[in-house]
């Protein structure tokens, strides 16, 4: 299915639920980091988790990071997990680790991340010119600011492999 069948498959879920949802936007945007960057800027948690257009969350996602960053002491840290990787049909691939270090650069793994809202107030947004990369960009950044990326147990997001991100 194409991404235009994808918008309009998650428009029709939002306006199916919209009684239940707090606000919604669908507007064009400048890109993926730019509309994370509008999402941001309409959230109001104290944890807020920024969820792409094709990824998948385990039903204990949220109950998993939340309970990580509460037993850390409700810092300045980013709550994140191994992820999996899935195909086009939601099949497992593999399993990236987040402490996988590469050649220059560690897992950033962003679909798993959970940041404290104060987080972005204080260190900024995404550089919504960065096209795929504004999350190596913003891990770097924080990992500068003395933010901590701590690990939570088990699997807190599903990455599809396909689409704007053509690799892990």
């Amino acid at each position: 299915h194409g991404f235009e069948q994808t918008v309009a498959g998650v428009l029709e879920v939002l306006r199916r639920f919209g009684d239940s949802i707090d606000r919604w936007v669908s507007e064009p945007d400048q890109g993926i980091f730019d509309g994370m960057n509008r999402a941001l800027a309409m959230a109001a948690g104290e944890l807020v988790k920024v969820h792409a257009a094709d990824d998948v969350m385990p039903s204990n996602s949220a109950e998993k990071a939340v309970a990580a960053w509460l037993e850390d002491g409700r810092g300045e840290v980013v709550v994140r997990s191994d992820l999996d990787i899935i195909d086009a049909d939601g099949q497992p691939v593999s399993t990236a680790s987040a402490t996988t270090q590469f050649r220059y650069v560690p897992a950033i793994l962003h679909p798993t991340w959970y940041v404290p809202m104060r987080v972005y107030e204080r260190f900024g947004l995404y550089d919504p010119y960065g096209a795929v990369a504004s999350d190596y960009e913003m891990y770097f950044h924080l990992q500068s600011h003395g933010v901590r990326f701590l690990h939570a147990p088990g699997v807190l997001a599903r990455f599809r492999r396909g689409r704007a991100s053509t690799s892990t």
